[in-house]
């Protein structure tokens, strides 16, 4: 667009470079914790979506008292963090702000090798109980959960009697009948 009063030009160009799509997640994959060095392996098609994103480096994020953890990319951490913090449901009291800075205090940034190899600490490594090494990685879809597969197994027989339900076959027909 020409601006005649100073004869300036301005030109708009549209960029040619396609913005990436969020980093999804999919499927559910077995793995096994190596007790010497407390190193999981992650699946290689998690591996392959981080690192075709463009979201940063994975996040662990223990969760005391939940039977799994979280890994996050840090993009997707970071807009957790910040819904968290604006929130409606926790603006009484600061608590979203409270949540926001504890979730990022007890982050764990993940340097996995080539391998995709990765420390998980003793923490995690102590919710095994020695009975075996067996872990599962389960898509969260923007996340992924890292389960020991003892407690992943006990939570899939809880939610078996739901899927099953009359309630749940109607409901998945509904989204996937459309």
């Amino acid at each position: 667009m020409a601006n005649e009063a100073d004869g300036t030009v301005n030109v708009t160009l549209q960029s040619t470079t396609k913005s990436k799509e969020s980093v999804r997640y999919f499927g559910t994959y077995p793995g096994k914790l190596s007790t010497g060095t407390n190193q999981v392996t992650l699946p290689k098609m998690f591996k392959k979506a981080v690192e075709e994103g463009d979201e940063g480096h994975l996040m662990l994020l223990p969760r005391p008292g939940v039977a799994f953890w979280q890994l996050y990319t840090k993009k997707a951490l970071n807009q957790l963090i910040e819904d968290t913090k604006v929130n409606p449901k926790f603006q009484e009291k600061n608590i979203g702000k409270t949540m926001a800075s504890t979730i990022a205090k007890t982050a764990i940034p993940v340097e996995y090798d080539t391998q995709g190899r990765f420390v998980v600490g003793k923490e995690f490594a102590a919710k095994l109980k020695g009975e075996n090494n067996d872990v599962i990685f389960e898509s969260g879809h923007t996340h992924i959960k890292l389960w020991t597969a003892n407690d992943y197994n006990a939570e899939q027989a809880k939610l078996k009697a739901l899927e099953e339900s009359a309630e749940m076959q109607q409901a998945m027909a509904d989204v996937l009948d459309n």
